[in-house]
């Protein structure tokens, strides 16, 4: 697989892009975030796809079912199944950097279970898994 961001300042536009990731022959692609621009030049494409829930919407899909549910009906479903959604990460390298992050620790798995929560209640917890991103500084310290 590869990762598609958006950091940059020279980038082709999404279906641009989507068509370069398939010639080089990559059978997955990771977005970080849920821009349905992004997802709709995904549609109809042979590319399974893992799209993530930022840090910053981390409070909204912690603070009950019925929002994860909510933020699915908004950003998930109106692209299946077109777009081959595999797997949401809910934020990214949360637990690097505690001088930004910490605060939102305590949001996570909240925020991971509510998801969960919300695919089982619309039928797609068989077809879409939740997780995280961890980065590579957590083996830093070796006990």
């Amino acid at each position: 697989g590869i990762n598609y961001g958006l950091l940059g300042d020279d980038l082709p536009p999404p279906e641009q892009a989507v068509a370069l990731i398939k010639s080089m022959g990559f059978g997955q692609v990771k977005i970080f975030d849920s821009d349905p621009n992004i997802l709709n030049a995904l549609a109809n494409t042979s590319l399974r796809v893992v799209m993530a829930a930022t840090n910053e919407e981390l409070e909204t899909l912690a603070a009950s079912p019925a929002a994860a549910a909510e933020w699915l009906d908004q950003q998930v479903r109106p692209h299946l199944p077109a777009a081959r959604i595999r797997m949401i990460t809910v934020g990214n390298e949360l637990l690097s950097h505690p001088e930004i992050n910490q605060p939102r620790w305590p949001l996570l798995l909240p925020a991971m279970q509510n998801l969960q929560e919300a695919l089982q209640a619309a039928g797609l917890s068989h077809q879409i898994k939740v997780s995280t991103c961890i980065a590579m500084d957590a083996l830093n310290v070796s006990y």
